[in-house]
């Protein structure tokens, strides 16, 4: 992750964080009135039952942003598309990279099929297909797919219902040094998940960090529509001319 994050090539970095971001998806959105359900008594425990329940479910629609922040240059990337188990995903994504007077935008139509990515970067030109690894349910969610029991003074911190829906609300919070492996160590950590109290479905994750002078990362991801049916195909190739969706 880190590479992807904090990447010197701006231009390489949109196109992957563009395709790939499809790669790591969750959640649902809303504020809401406060609950009265008791917390469980292990917010580890819970969490790591919550895991399980999400990575079972075999389809559900996504959208997520991506942000970063640092001295001179910023990424945004925003998207939404839909997963169908047990390896189809399609979603369409916009990625912005500013850095001091210079601004570059890209624009991503993504589609998997299996261990086929097919890729058209503003909405022209033909589709680009490629074989790529780890495309299963579960790597959809990877960056999801913490250790609860190493997620530092994870806690319950409020209940609210989120598209009618009851959840708990749990936070991590680290200094640096002191988070998750994956993340640039010099960074503070901020780690939360909203989790349907009947379901145990995640519907929504952020994971933020930053150093001492306010750069950082931002990643979350909400997801809604679980077990509906989602019809996901491949473009149609023409051997005369491009690829059409």
């Amino acid at each position: 992750m880190k590479s992807l994050i904090f990447s010197s090539k701006p231009c390489r970095a949109l196109t992957l964080l563009s395709s790939l971001i499809f790669l790591i998806i969750l959640s649902a959105c809303g504020d809401s009135p406060r609950a009265t359900l008791a917390h469980p008594d292990d917010a580890q425990a819970f969490l790591a039952q919550a895991l399980a329940v999400t990575f079972s479910q075999n389809s559900y629609r996504f959208q997520y942003e991506f942000k970063t922040i640092s001295t001179g240059d910023n990424t945004t990337s925003t998207g939404s598309g839909t997963f169908q188990g047990p390896d189809r995903l399609q979603g369409t994504g916009a990625t912005e990279f500013s850095a001091g007077d210079r601004n570059v935008k890209l624009e991503t139509a993504t589609i998997f099929i299996g261990a086929d990515l097919y890729t058209k970067h503003d909405g022209e030109g033909d589709w680009t297909v490629e074989t790529v690894e780890e495309t299963t349910a579960l790597t959809q969610m990877k960056l999801l797919d913490l250790d609860p029991y190493r997620l530092n003074g994870l806690r319950f911190i409020d209940d609210e219902f989120i598209d009618g829906a009851h959840v708990f609300h749990l936070i991590s919070e680290s200094p640096p040094g002191v988070g998750i492996a994956d993340m640039d160590p010099r960074l503070s950590q901020r780690i939360e998940y909203w989790v349907e109290s009947d379901t145990l479905r995640i519907v929504r994750y952020v994971l933020a960090g930053s150093d001492a002078s306010g750069a950082g990362l931002e990643v979350s991801h909400e997801f809604s529509d679980y077990g509906e049916s989602f019809e996901i195909f491949p473009p149609i190739i023409s051997t005369t001319g491009p690829v059409s969706p």
